[in-house]
């Protein structure tokens, strides 16, 4: 079904279009972070230097960590928002795509719903690396808070200018927003193939036999592990397997090594269909179309 890999490649640019506007949400926060430490410094420094002596009296320090806390939190609320946004577009975009294309293909009518917000919610939630979502954005906030937090310490102490100062907290951001995409293009992947899976499960339990291909990219920094899983075809209630770790799907590993990064993807094919009764007209339709008349409640 040439339609899902098409799919595959649409959801990778609503994808990178995230990316970017994260890179945004990274760059304004570094912003406010910056202008809060150079006024910061014009308070206290002596001689352009600002101290840990000086700004250990009168509470200033718990108000500095107090902002740097506020600071982090505003942008992670950004991005989970932007993200869970974005995670719930990916799912039904995937599962009706996949629902259309195999209906389209077998000529069955699977009497595919609309998909409730518990459900989709759900998928988005499911744990991947023994996290879920939002305990992964919470730790990698927790991290960053307390990388910024000993940096500023440890910088009052040598007593550093500004200048040294912002150079090391502008590393951090870097640093932390290269994390940041990482869980949007993993979790994006996810949920992407998840919505492909349930969707090609639901065709399977109305008596369509289908079956899941493993594709890699096929580049040299695609893992030795998933190059040889590559065209691998399998029925689609089966597991791959990497080593003793199994999964229904790509990004779906227990293992973060063959999971996190992982840019493999799954294709179906229909195996037969049964005892169904086939409708050419089906063949025809066009997704928008598809989704307005074969869609119920």
């Amino acid at each position: 079904m040439e339609g899902i890999k098409k799919l595959t490649q649409q959801m990778e640019k609503k994808s990178n279009k995230l990316e970017n506007n994260v890179v945004s949400l990274y760059e304004k926060a570094l912003k406010d972070f910056l202008t809060f430490l150079m006024k910061t410094y014009s308070n206290y420094e002596v001689d352009g230097i600002l101290t840990y002596q000086e700004m250990n009296k009168y509470g200033r320090m718990k108000s500095f960590d107090k902002a740097t806390i506020g600071i982090m939190k505003d942008l992670y609320k950004d991005i989970e928002t932007d993200l869970n946004s974005h995670l719930y577009d990916v799912y039904t975009d995937s599962y009706y795509h996949t629902g259309w294309a195999i209906e389209s293909d077998s000529k069955v009518k699977l009497g595919y719903r609309s998909l409730r917000l518990d459900v989709v919610k759900e998928s988005i939630e499911n744990e991947f690396v023994y996290l879920t979502l939002n305990e992964h954005l919470e730790k990698n906030r927790n991290d960053v808070i307390l990388k910024l937090r000993n940096i500023i310490t440890q910088g009052l102490v040598r007593g550093s200018t500004y200048k040294t100062m912002s150079k090391s907290v502008q590393e951090v951001f870097e640093g932390d927003v290269v994390k940041a995409n990482r869980v949007v293009r993993t979790e994006s992947g996810r949920v992407l193939e998840k919505a492909k899976l349930n969707s090609a499960l639901h065709a399977e339990s109305k008596g369509i036999q289908m079956g899941k291909k493993w594709n890699s990219v096929g580049d040299e920094r695609v893992r030795v592990k998933h190059t040889a899983l590559h065209d691998v075809t399998i029925l689609v209630k089966g597991d791959f397997r990497i080593g003793d770790d199994t999964a229904q799907a790509p990004k779906m590993f227990s293992r973060p090594e063959n999971t996190i990064n992982c840019r493999c993807f799954l294709t179906y094919e229909i195996l037969g269909i049964g005892n169904n009764t086939q409708h050419d007209y089906l063949e025809d339709k066009q997704l928008d179309e598809w989704k307005k008349e074969r869609l119920t409640s």
